[in-house]
């Protein structure tokens, strides 16, 4: 007699093998635009196309439409249903004739359009026990996830970029608290009192502009090759002072808000570096001008 436990065993293993191997009628097929697929439709039998998820089927269309059977699933946009069908036609006399599906008379091809792809196949009707037949034939789209995939680590490159330089900005912010340049002056536009900056130093790496609250925040320009630009700054608070931290130090910087002008000249630029001061230094000159920026 049997051990009932070693049956039960057994049959355990045999139903995990079971699970554990793909049946050969369910296939996978990687898409590629430049191959013709072939589909084994089993006579008497439906095959299922899976395309990919979320793609719409446009178009079908057969080289024997009368011989096959093309449906969409409505639920599905991305499923189609192939199956070989009967075929009636009048004889001579007038009266009709059915003909069965003959697997040596029915192949032909199969055009598919979608929302993102076109698919082309080859179709073929075999005997109901061939092994080529396929019930189900899933797409499979390894370069598109690997676009994807690169695009997702671009994505997070430029986003960690983008953090390393604000991180780095800020590193400077922190290097930056005590000032070594406190060489420069001004030139005020007719008018543009009110954007004046109330300090301006630099530390060699960064330059900053504090402006009292009340004041019109102006626009920072540079000129680059004899062409004005706007200059890259960021703005933070400290204390009373809304302070404009330009990225870089320049020799002149302009100051434009509406019709208002303000020129700041960097007149250090180029020196060595005073000793670190902790306060803010009277040599910021301002000098009043006409509306043309001359004194």
């Amino acid at each position: 007699m049997r051990h009932p436990v070693k049956v039960l065993l057994a049959m355990a293993l045999m139903m995990a093998s079971a699970i554990g191997q793909a049946d050969a009628k369910m296939k996978v097929e990687t898409y590629n635009p430049e191959i013709v697929s072939e589909v084994h439709v089993a006579d008497g039998f439906v095959t299922q196309l899976i395309f990919d998820e979320g793609e719409r089927i446009l178009s079908k269309r057969s080289g024997f439409e009368a011989g096959w059977k093309l449906d969409q699933a409505n639920e599905k946009p991305n499923i189609l249903f192939i199956e070989a069908r009967a075929v009636q036609q009048a004889d001579a006399t007038g009266a009709k004739m059915t003909y069965k599906p003959n697997p040596r008379e029915w192949d032909t091809n199969l055009l598919v359009s979608t929302d993102k792809r076109n698919y082309v196949f080859n179709l073929h009707l075999v005997e109901a026990r061939n092994k080529v037949a396929a019930y189900q034939i899933r797409f499979d789209y390894p370069q598109d996830r690997a676009k994807a995939q690169a695009s997702r680590a671009a994505e997070a490159a430029a986003k960690q970029q983008e953090l390393d330089r604000k991180q780095s900005l800020q590193d400077a912010f922190q290097r930056a608290e005590t000032p070594k340049n406190w060489d420069y002056g001004m030139v005020i536009g007719k008018g543009s009192r009110n954007i004046a900056p109330d300090f301006a130093y630099d530390n060699g790496l960064l330059t900053y502009l504090g402006f009292l609250p009340g004041k019109n925040f102006p626009a920072p320009f540079i000129q680059r090759n004899g062409i004005e630009q706007i200059a890259e700054f960021s703005v933070e608070q400290r204390g009373d002072y809304r302070v404009m931290v330009l990225h870089n130090v320049s020799h002149r910087v302009i100051l434009r808000h509406g019709q208002e002008v303000v020129g700041v000249v960097n007149q250090g630029f180029g020196k060595q570096y005073q000793k670190d001061q902790t306060t803010i230094s009277d040599e910021v000159v301002r000098v009043e001008a006409d509306g043309n920026g001359k004194s």
